[in-house]
């Protein structure tokens, strides 16, 4: 075939878009859809066939199901480039709500790379945490997400599992009001990390029985270290009172070196941030305290080493400083460019979005997904340019 010079840069632009179209829908993997409709055992197959780069989709209602690995389903990992999501259809509400079982998701068994992105997890129908994700587990990141009515914990991640991420997400109405598991429900938390290198950002916490952020490890030898909260809005933590008082915090660094609290907004917690039980090296700095109801905004333990609190916009006389060689300076109403916040605004959470009217369809949609797409491209594109260059 031979061509002019000038149809020869038309057909050749052409025919390299497609095969830049195709190769880089092939990274964004194949979508795969489910609905409430389904059973368990067939959202689980679909589920099953998960390869990294793919997305669930659900589509709008609730889903009376777990995914708890171990016990019922592991979702499969993705890579650290080309991740396993799971989301709702776009435009729908998609409500994961167990009817019975121990929490909502569980990941384990080296599970990594998965993310929840933009799901309500509630966790009426079952007996502990909305989250959890337990050693060997890593990477495993939260996203835009509502987390509540838990009864122990909204996210818990355990011992040596690291590099979480809880980002954007709303997490509240936790904790259960009395027990009969033998623990305090002062001891239910929002946010749970034992592990390290666990990042919660730009999230808002509230209503629950025990501490907003719990950084914290007990076990014999472990630590909790490098875990950062930033960001993030947190109010009306230790709503469960002993005597009328909680020594709940909305955050608490402890158990490791190197956590962090930065640029956090909190407000009408007991206390709103706490330093102590072998913290060392802890770092909490522009961070925005106010209303404390026990009157100490932030109080650094006899139990931390070399804390570090500068510059948060808090009146320095409600720090309450018994830790060993603590650093603090600049704490003031203004230090960290603003004014303390204003009390809080009364939270209406019994107004819940609800999820549009969904029904499913009568038959599965059909043509190749995006993975399918992009090989046809490439060795259409690879023909046509051999045909529009030789001579």
């Amino acid at each position: 075939m031979r061509c002019t010079p000038f149809l020869k840069t038309q057909l050749s632009a052409v025919v390299l878009a497609l095969c830049i179209g195709g190769f880089f829908s092939s990274l964004r993997g194949a979508v795969l859809v489910v609905d409430p409709s389904m059973s368990a055992s067939t959202i689980y197959g679909k589920a099953a066939t998960l390869k990294p780069g793919d997305t669930l989709q659900f589509r709008g209602g609730t889903y009376p199901i777990s995914f708890y690995c171990g016990i019922n389903f592991c979702f499969p990992s993705g890579t650290s480039t080309l991740p396993v999501t799971l989301m709702p259809f776009p435009g729908e509400q998609a409500i994961i709500k167990p009817t019975s079982g121990l929490r909502v998701f569980n990941f384990a068994q080296t599970q990594s790379y998965i993310v929840l992105d933009g799901l309500v997890i509630d966790g009426t129908g079952v007996g502990y945490d909305c989250v959890q994700i337990e050693k060997p587990a890593h990477h495993i990141k939260i996203r835009n997400c509502e987390i509540k009515n838990f009864k122990y914990m909204g996210v818990n991640v355990g011992p040596d599992s690291t590099f979480n991420e809880i980002l954007t997400s709303k997490i509240h109405d936790g904790g259960m009001m009395s027990s009969g598991s033998g623990l305090n429900p002062g001891q239910f938390h929002a946010v749970y990390f034992s592990g390290k290198n666990n990042l919660v950002d730009a999230c808002t916490i509230y209503n629950i029985t025990g501490y907003g952020v719990h950084i914290y490890n007990g076990y014999a030898g472990n630590q909790s270290s490098n875990n950062l909260v930033k960001n993030s809005n947190i109010q009306n933590c230790g709503t469960y009172k002993v005597n009328g008082s909680s020594s709940a915090a909305g955050i608490i660094l402890s158990s490791g070196s190197g956590n962090q609290a930065i640029g956090n907004t909190l407000i009408n917690n007991p206390y709103n941030i706490k330093i102590d039980y072998g913290a060392s090296a802890s770092l909490a700095s522009l961070n925005k305290c106010s209303l404390a109801q026990n009157g100490t905004e932030i109080l650094i333990g006899s139990g931390s080493f070399g804390a570090v609190v500068k510059d948060n916009c808090v009146d320095a006389a409600k720090i309450v400083n018994q830790g060993s060689t603590s650093s603090l300076s600049n704490n003031n109403p203004t230090a960290c460019g603003g004014s303390v916040p204003p009390p809080p605004t009364n939270v209406d959470v019994s107004q819940q979005t609800q999820p549009p009217v969904y029904q499913p369809p009568t038959s599965q949609p059909s043509g190749p997904s995006t993975s399918q797409v992009a090989a046809p491209f490439l060795i259409a594109g690879v023909i046509v340019a051999a045909l529009i260059f030789s001579d």
